[in-house]
């Protein structure tokens, strides 16, 4: 059970995510399910566009979304430390970004979908792990 302001995170015996909204009412996901649908989508060293899988990942969660009018997402974008600070902040924008826009092509009204990036420490080995843009389920 998580409290944040006056919207709850609640986690039932059935491992059932419910995120309940002030004014829109509640989101019920199956943990497997979101597991799935948040799901990193990963990109190529230097590179912001995406690719095959990344597209599928999406479209599928272009497709959740549309059936769950209420919800919202945070896609952050990450770069691994290889690079300068000015590129990796770049490049972790624009894959927060690429994932955006995925969502709003397919179908996602762009207000429901905020970005934000993320850099690998300082100092971090280059790691492929982080390459990526996360989606998270805002309450």
């Amino acid at each position: 059970l998580g409290l944040v302001g006056s919207e709850m995170c609640i986690r039932d015996r059935r491992d059932t995510v419910r995120l309940t909204e002030q004014a829109t009412g509640t989101i019920a996901v199956d943990e497997a399910e979101r597991q799935r649908l948040m799901e990193p989508v990963y990109f190529a060293t230097g590179k912001t566009t995406l690719g095959p899988q990344g597209t599928m990942k999406v479209v599928e969660l272009a497709n959740w979304l549309k059936k769950h009018p209420d919800a919202r997402v945070q896609v952050t974008g990450v770069a691994d430390a290889s690079g300068s600070v000015t590129a990796n902040e770049a490049v972790a924008q624009k894959r927060a970004d690429s994932v955006r826009q995925g969502l709003i092509d397919n179908g996602v009204d762009a207000a429901r979908v905020t970005t934000q990036r993320q850099l690998a420490p300082a100092g971090a080995v280059p790691d492929a792990r982080d390459r990526r843009a996360e989606v998270q389920l805002l309450p």
